[in-house]
């Protein structure tokens, strides 16, 4: 696939291949004379990418889908239900996301008045949805007037890449410094909210702005801190590191700075609405019951509902928590959706927010390795479970190994891995952290390796984050 922009079309000129959208529809066939009309219609509904595809072309994300891994063993640090779980493709109750996990949400919520009428079980879920906030983006996603195409200049041409000799320990100390700051920020911001306070959608935007920042300097720092993970506060760790996430996939994506922002504040508030959720079921360490279940899937409207006491928030961000949980097969809530009714921008947030879940710790199960992430996502793609717009994205950007994570290469020394080889999917940039066949952290032996230009070197196991003793989330970055 080649990707053009529509600044790259002239009329009067003749289509070389068939051009298509992101979503795969055609949009100018092959041969096919490009006119005026044709860019004045691109125009008007804001597509500004292209794709050629000639009919011989296979498509790389199938190609990767088709991989068997057999040299790998990512299984074995994970128990048979985790494994079972992943080979029967996340069924809806058993979500990912682990919505009823005894630690996954804070203590105190308070329900705001206008929300206090509404009933229990089914029937309360049929209210919300048929209110007028939830019919009211219905109508503006089916009108298809919803502009969530990549738009204005793309982020990822200004993002540069720093070597990890060129990262001092003050450095990585301020961008530590940074994540802990944003924590506490989101915490107090969406505990506010969730009294039905109102709060000023400018302090969101700000702390999204310090870390798209952060990403056009560094553009790789960001994937290596989103796996700081923090099980006391779950749901406000969580959200700050779905949007680290859905920074990178959206400017991978093709994104602009201005819709980056929009759609990190949307991973920001993602899941809001949980803290609406009785404390009964929020703490439940067992499955829940199907009223109890009801319960949980008013959450995305019950969000809606909070980010109205939010001051100055962009029109678009009431997309993604609204359908964050929406899946392409029909198979989501609120509303039962499918793949073309679901806004682009809450499937960004969709895909970082079921990785980061998968790849945390819970009450009642282990972090699951960020490979076996990797893996279970592609899985995913591949039964219509998650939307494959934005698999590839992500993919180029963390690799099938994702920054940050550890491996284990064929002669037996363990490396971070610091960033990807964009196509290359299994042969990412790794740091050597340890000398062979020795899992303690030694600077001395810290060496970059690229993968892509090492033929005689693979990766041959994915290992848990904190496998290399003394070694912290910055050391060998």
């Amino acid at each position: 696939m080649k990707e053009l922009h529509l600044s790259d079309l002239t009329a009067g000129d003749h289509a070389e291949n068939a051009l298509y959208s992101s979503r795969g529809e055609l949009l100018i066939a092959e041969n096919a004379l490009i006119t005026q009309n044709h860019l004045n219609a691109l125009k008007r509904r804001n597509i500004e990418l292209l794709y050629a595809k000639s009919p011989d072309d296979t498509d790389e994300i199938q190609v990767l889908l088709s991989k068997k891994f057999e040299n790998l063993d990512p299984w074995d640090d994970m128990d048979s239900g985790d494994a079972g779980q992943l080979d029967e493709g996340f069924n809806l109750d058993d979500e990912p996301e682990g919505e009823s996990g005894a630690d996954d949400h804070p203590r105190g919520a308070i329900r705001p008045p206008v929300l206090k009428d509404i009933r229990p079980g089914k029937e309360g879920l049929e209210q919300l949805n048929n209110s007028t906030l939830s019919r009211s983006l219905d109508s503006e996603i089916d009108s298809g007037k919803v502009t969530d195409e990549p738009e204005g200049p793309r982020l990822r041409e200004q993002a540069t890449q720093i070597s990890p000799a060129d990262r001092t320990d003050d450095y990585k100390q301020d961008v530590s410094f940074s994540y802990s700051g944003a924590l506490k920020e989101i915490t107090a911001i969406l505990t506010e909210l969730a009294k039905g306070n109102i709060v000023d959608g400018g302090d969101l935007a700000s702390i999204v702005e310090r870390f798209v920042k952060i990403f056009v300097t560094d553009r790789n720092i960001l994937l290596n801190i989103s796996g700081i993970k923090h099980t006391d506060d779950y749901l406000f760790n969580h959200c700050l590191n779905v949007c680290l996430l859905s920074i990178n996939i959206a400017a991978s994506a093709g994104y602009s700075e201005k819709q980056i922002i929009e759609i990190g504040i949307g991973a920001l508030v993602h899941d809001i609405g949980m803290l609406l959720v009785p404390e009964s079921i929020r703490f439940q360490p067992g499955k829940l019951s199907t009223d109890d279940w009801f319960e949980v899937q008013k959450h995305p409207v019950l969000g809606l509902h909070l980010l109205e006491k939010i001051r100055r928030l962009p029109e678009s961000v009431r997309f993604i928590p609204y359908q964050v949980h929406e899946r392409e097969n029909s198979r989501g809530y609120p509303k039962q959706r499918h793949g073309r009714l679901i806004n682009r921008y809450a499937k960004i947030v969709q895909l970082a927010d079921v990785f980061e879940a998968m790849s945390s710790p819970r009450s009642y199960r282990k972090a699951m390795l960020p490979f076996v992430c990797m893996q279970a996502l592609l899985r995913m793609v591949k039964e219509h479970v998650i939307s494959p717009d934005f698999i590839k994205a992500f993919i180029s950007y963390t690799s099938l190994y994702p920054v940050g994570s550890l491996v284990m290469l064929n002669d037996y020394r363990i490396a971070k891995v610091i960033h990807a080889n964009e196509s290359s999917y299994t042969k990412p940039v790794v740091n050597i952290l340890t000398a062979p066949r020795n899992n303690a952290f030694d600077k001395k032996e810290l060496c970059e390796l690229n993968l892509k230009l090492e033929p005689q070197m693979r990766v041959i196991k994915a290992l848990p984050v904190d496998y290399v003793k003394g070694a912290g989330t910055m050391d060998g970055f």
